[in-house]
């Protein structure tokens, strides 16, 4: 009798087990959740713990919720675990981004989930660095025409 508990408990926990480990999990994304980029990337990629079925998908949205135009999201033919979508040239400005994604594993399980990344902005050169171009200019042009001066007075003594 108490090894057929034994027996049915062992097989009720490996059904278990199976299932908890059934579900897909993001194991590592380009660009990484939380970071703040210089510029915006050229691809979003999606690493995932299982083979993902055919329809798996993606999105980027901004602050207002607006989806980035010209993504094609779609499974790596090289690796089944990845999701990806090319980011066309001018499609995310600077500011704050979300990744989205809706994945079927294998079994038909779908999940989804989301994380927020930023791009910079550019900072254009401010008026006290046109001022500090223009000192550094003049002080050569004052010191060449120090030299230059220097330089005629000794070739007339």
């Amino acid at each position: 009798m108490r090894r057929r508990l034994a027996i049915l408990l062992a097989g009720i926990g490996l059904l278990l087990a199976g299932t908890v480990q059934a579900h897909v999990l993001l194991l590592d994304a380009v660009p990484k959740p939380g970071s703040t980029l210089a510029a915006a990337p050229q691809e979003i990629r999606l690493t995932f713990s299982d083979v993902l079925a055919p329809g798996s998908t993606l999105n980027v949205v901004d602050e207002t919720f607006t989806e980035a135009v010209g993504l094609t999201p779609a499974v790596d033919p090289a690796d089944r675990r990845q999701l990806w979508a090319a980011v066309p040239a001018g499609a995310l400005d600077p500011g704050r981004y979300t990744v989205q994604w809706l994945v079927s594993g294998p079994d038909g399980d779908t999940v989804s989930g989301s994380y927020a990344f930023a791009i910079a902005a550019q900072s254009a050169p401010g008026p006290w660095a046109m001022v500090g171009l223009g000192v550094t200019m003049l002080a050569v042009l004052a010191l060449a025409l120090w030299f230059g001066v220097r330089r005629r007075r000794r070739a007339a003594a």
